[in-house]
């Protein structure tokens, strides 16, 4: 058996390990000065140069950026960010939520209707078999959730679209841990009514009922998680 021979951790790495943790903790904010290179280095016993490389690293993920003649702040954290794999789905906010929301209000209606009209009675039995687990874990959030994910990643299969698998495997931390925080504000008991709505409407192959059915439960639970957490659309309290 081959192996490579196990590295210590770097002492740059080390400094990128705490500031990004400083982020993360909301030490900083978005929109504050980090301290100067020279304050960072003294905190840490460390050179400058270790402290700038690991600064440029967080400004190259998109958690920092550098404004010429000012300094390094703290960027607003958004989903994009948390597609990069060296960041966890751990820290969704609210912010973040209610942009994973309207991603999914945009897109889950024509996938799911693009769906239906691709569905065979596998695909349907497949899904039914989700949907009982949904049943069956109702009085365990993070199961349910779970399945939940699990329900909307195959419809999202079943569109026969590679770029809409993908963007699922590539989502699936993300939409996880969303599903399991909108368990957390609002229950389980819509979603189970809406799941079975849409069950229904695929083995009817109701391809325009399916569609719409979707867009409205997303759609209602992006406007639940608005009220939830005190904020409103960029067109009103209702989503765009």
């Amino acid at each position: 058996m081959d192996f490579r021979e196990v590295k210590r951790v770097s002492v740059s790495d080390q400094v990128f390990d705490q500031l990004k943790e400083q982020i993360f903790n909301e030490q900083w904010k978005p929109g504050d000065q980090l301290p100067s290179e020279n304050d960072l280095s003294a905190a840490m016993g460390v050179s400058r140069t270790t402290v700038r490389s690991a600064v440029q690293k967080l400004v190259a993920l998109g958690l920092l950026e550098t404004r010429f003649g000012e300094g390094t702040f703290v960027r607003a954290f958004s989903p994009g960010v948390l597609m990069n794999g060296m960041i966890p789905a751990m820290y969704l906010n609210e912010n973040t939520l209610i942009e994973v929301m309207e991603f999914r209000y945009f897109i889950e209606g024509p996938v799911a209707r693009s769906a239906c009209a691709h569905a065979n009675n596998a695909d349907i039995e497949s899904l039914d078999a989700i949907y009982e687990r949904m049943k069956k874990s109702r009085n365990h959030a993070r199961d349910f959730s779970r399945a939940d994910f699990d329900f909307h990643r195959e419809i999202g299969r079943i569109a026969n679209n590679s770029l809409i698998a993908q963007t699922y495997r590539i989502l699936e931390d993300i939409l996880k841990m969303a599903m399991e925080r909108v368990v957390d504000y609002r229950g389980n008991e819509r979603g189970l009514y809406y799941h079975g709505l849409l069950l229904k409407a695929f083995r009817a192959h109701d391809f325009e009922s399916c569609g719409r059915i979707m867009t409205e439960h997303v759609g209602e639970t992006y406007d639940n998680i608005l009220d939830t957490v005190g904020k409103d659309s960029p067109t009103g309290k209702a989503r765009p």
